[in-house]
């Protein structure tokens, strides 16, 4: 059995306890979120790090983002939670991201990450692009 599930708020765990039925009942705090629009050179950037990571990992198997996406831009939706699915983040990587309340404080983060980890891959590339050539640079 698969259960899909689509979020649409975020809420803080407070406290929990396990109810008679054995499922676990919460009680939560809606977290707020800053409904300010993304700085549109930040979002522009790490769109295009993203893309740059999905060409070097997932060579098409996935899509890339359009970085006029007005929907990203104008703050209707999060690019930063589209972004972290795919982009390897650890677990505890995505739990500071999710803690976020700004949508630029977490393109801030995925900078950053992106700075990190895309000279990586794209070394990670370069090697087995030589070792796909039998060892030959070309």
């Amino acid at each position: 059995m698969k259960i899909v599930v689509t979020g649409i708020k975020r809420y803080s765990l407070l406290q929990y306890s396990l109810s008679d039925f054995g499922y676990y009942i919460g009680e939560i705090n809606e977290i707020e979120e800053n409904k300010t629009p993304p700085d549109k050179n930040l979002l522009i950037k790490v769109i295009n790090d993203y893309n740059h990571l999905v060409e070097t990992v997932y060579k098409g198997g996935i899509n890339k983002i359009n970085p006029d996406n007005k929907e990203y831009i104008n703050g209707v939706k999060s690019a930063s939670f589209h972004i972290a699915q795919k982009s390897g983040l650890s677990v505890s990587e995505r739990l500071v991201l999710l803690e976020y309340d700004d949508e630029n404080e977490r393109l801030k983060f995925l900078e950053k990450y992106f700075q990190d980890i895309i000279p990586k891959l794209d070394e990670a590339n370069r090697i087995s692009n030589i070792i796909k050539s039998d060892g030959y640079i070309q």
